[in-house]
């Protein structure tokens, strides 16, 4: 073998490795490229599931019972819109409505409502206190399921929650005083300046 073929064969040899090398290097930093690229990936998910959660609807549903009134409160207390919000209340709620009224919220309950925006909420009169507790259909726990969908995500919620109205059954609720009730006063003051007036 002549000088000249060795000196070939090991330019040859060490081009190979060096090509060897370059190759290893650059798989390696095609890897390193693919990892960083999946965990930015995931981390741009987590900051949107994240700021889905910060802005997402979240609707509410609960009883206030004031005075001598209950009535069914649904709240978007969320930050955005919440569509499409479904509400059932298990045993029936219909029964406790007055007779007069209980067609009316059917069509809550069977068709939701369409849109709730922020801090929005409606109010369902179902009956005065004291009459709805002398019911016998009276349930003290209800429990709620509420869907509803909105947020960045667009992603449907369900939500689900129980009231008790114990706390509410023995309680006396007084009035406060209405315009009626103010007239009916000033006339009574009215009426004893003239007996004072007179002869």
């Amino acid at each position: 073998m002549s000088q000249y073929e060795t000196l070939s064969l090991c330019l040859s040899g060490a081009t190979l490795i060096f090509l060897a090398i370059y190759v290893a290097k650059t798989w390696s930093i095609a890897k390193s490229n693919k990892e960083s690229a999946e965990q930015t990936r995931k981390l741009i998910e987590e900051t949107r599931i994240s700021r889905d959660e910060e802005t997402a609807p979240r609707v509410i549903v609960f009883f206030d019972l004031h005075e001598h009134v209950a009535e069914l409160v649904i709240k978007n207390i969320g930050r955005s819109v919440a569509n499409n919000v479904k509400i059932s209340i298990e045993p029936d709620i219909l029964k406790l409505l007055d007779k007069d009224i209980g067609e009316y919220y059917t069509t809550l309950f069977t068709h939701g409502i369409k849109m709730l925006v922020p801090d929005q909420e409606i109010r369902a009169f179902l009956n005065t206190t004291p009459e709805m507790f002398q019911k016998s259909e009276v349930h003290l726990t209800y429990n709620i399921q509420v869907s509803y969908e909105g947020g960045l995500l667009c992603k449907k919620s369900v939500d689900k929650s129980s009231i008790n109205l114990s706390l509410f059954a023995d309680r006396t609720f007084i009035p406060k005083p209405g315009i009626k009730e103010i007239a009916e006063e000033l006339k009574n003051i009215a009426d004893a300046i003239k007996i004072l007036k007179s002869p």
